[in-house]
């Protein structure tokens, strides 16, 4: 099991490219999903234990369990389960965000590609998304 050091950096760099795309606080608070704050302080909070929830796994006992100790939040989970209840919608928008952003690179670099500049289509994927082609990136 990884430790909470080891996945800070990749939740911090999450949330800055996730921050790029939709305000979390922002349409956490017209969402309603983040009314009162006691146990979970802000919206990334409350993304992070939805995501250790549903994607990570977790029941709600071991998601409020984990957010504890690994000073995440001081929650129970049938607290959890009426945050998680209420923020549905939010979540939904988090999705539908995403959604928007990658269908816009993806068109982007389609068009690219159709105008006979595979060059600069392949330089769009690099610079946006070196992760997708490691062979091609210049980091060592």
């Amino acid at each position: 099991m990884r430790t909470t050091d080891s996945i800070d950096p990749d939740w911090s760099r999450l949330l800055s490219k996730l921050e790029h795309v939709i305000d979390l606080g922002t349409t956490a608070r017209t969402s309603k999903a983040l009314v009162r704050r006691r146990g979970v302080g802000d919206a990334a909070t409350l993304l992070r234990l939805a995501l250790a929830y549903g994607p990570g796994g977790m029941s709600l006992r071991s998601a409020a369990a984990w957010a504890g100790p690994n000073d995440v939040a001081a929650i129970s989970d049938v607290a959890l389960l009426k945050r998680l209840r209420g923020s549905a919608d939010w979540l939904g928008d988090i999705a539908g965000a995403l959604r928007v952003n990658v269908s816009e690179a993806a068109y982007k670099l389609a068009h690219m590609a159709r105008k006979g500049s595979p060059s600069k289509a392949v330089g769009f994927l690099v610079k946006t998304r070196p992760e997708a082609l490691p062979h091609l990136s210049a980091s060592p």
